[in-house]
């Protein structure tokens, strides 16, 4: 590491130890946000580091957000964080002001884009089916892609709006199914801006793997 990571690093670190990152880690399996330590990490503002500036160089914000989630992979904290990262990256390319809650996307598979001409009312019985999405029973809202011809847009849907089947992963984490209707599509926001998905996708791969 340079000294910027190492300075990021160990921010990080004293941040996580000091609201028991390592301790909330063995609360298998995970039933929901541990509170007091997703407040802090909201509060140090680390959900929204992939979030550039104008005039700044997105490769650091990358940089920082590889840092900073290396560090909770150190110390097992069980938080979201990677997952609110994508997500308000993924607001600001729909150029859309920050999710003020906790926010989740689902990219899981091909069945994550969901048919906005269905949506629109083509078919009565759509639904848009997430599987395995993140933490999808703690999300105020969750962000997924939106096929609009060949373009892709950013979808988002209130939490009000879907019907969950909780899951879980190998590590004890929450992968939920939100099943969301037809309706609740028609009257879900959609971006303006199309969205480059394979960007989308590298991008969350970058974050899974750190």
């Amino acid at each position: 590491m340079n000294q910027p990571d190492d300075l990021v690093a160990d921010s990080v670190r004293r941040l996580l130890a000091r609201h028991g990152a390592h301790q909330a880690s063995r609360a298998v399996p995970i039933q929901g946000l541990p509170v007091d330590l997703w407040r802090a990490i909201v509060d140090a503002g680390l959900p929204l580091v992939l979030v550039s500036e104008p005039g700044s160089d997105p490769r650091d914000a990358l940089r920082d957000g590889v840092t900073i989630l290396r560090e909770c992979a150190y110390q097992s904290a069980p938080v979201p964080l990677a997952e609110a990262m994508l997500a308000n990256w993924l607001i600001g390319q729909a150029g859309w002001p920050p999710e003020p809650g906790f926010a989740t996307v689902a990219i899981a598979d091909d069945r994550a884009a969901v048919d906005l001409p269905a949506a629109a009312g083509a078919g009565a019985e759509a639904m848009a089916i997430l599987v395995r999405t993140p933490w999808g029973r703690a999300a105020d809202a969750v962000y997924a892609l939106a096929r609009d011809g060949v373009l892709c847009r950013v979808i988002r849907v209130d939490a009000a709006h879907w019907k969950l089947r909780a899951g879980l992963d190998l590590a004890g984490e929450p992968r939920d199914t939100l099943e969301i209707d037809s309706q609740a599509i028609a009257a879900a926001r959609v971006s303006a801006a199309a969205v480059d998905a394979l960007e989308l996708l590298a991008l969350a791969g970058l974050l899974r793997a750190s």
